[in-house]
């Protein structure tokens, strides 16, 4: 089972330097030009900032 689909891959937040967040395993080198926002974490702790950090679209906007 590769990293992205196991449940129980430890996560990290990284950002890049346009500030988009993504979810990258733990146990891979952070891809050149991201940083790392969160250390390690469970999936679900890491999901869960990642989700603190992108704002949701008020409703009647448009989202692109």
């Amino acid at each position: 089972m590769e990293f992205f689909d196991d449940p129980h891959t430890e996560m990290r937040v990284v950002i890049d330097n346009l500030g988009h967040p993504s979810l990258w395993p733990a146990e891979l080198p952070v891809p050149f030009g991201w940083t790392t926002t969160r250390c390690p974490a469970s999936r679900e702790e890491a999901q869960s900032y990642l989700d603190s950090l992108q704002p949701t679209p008020a409703l009647g906007t448009d989202a692109r």
